[in-house]
């Protein structure tokens, strides 16, 4: 994950899930990595509706 390139991020929308709170986020290969307080985590690009930079 070292050699993603993450983006200053508000917010992620899931399909299922509703809202989720980031502070940056990376693309690759089909998934959307997200990190937050609680560490990154990783997201199937079909599971997100949206991403808010910022």
């Amino acid at each position: 994950m070292k050699d993603l390139e993450w983006q200053p991020a508000i917010r992620i929308v899931l399909v299922a899930d509703g809202d989720y709170t980031v502070t940056s986020v990376a693309f690759a290969a089909g998934w959307v990595f997200a990190k937050n307080e609680h560490g990154t985590v990783a997201f199937p690009e079909s599971q997100v509706v949206k991403v808010t930079l910022g």
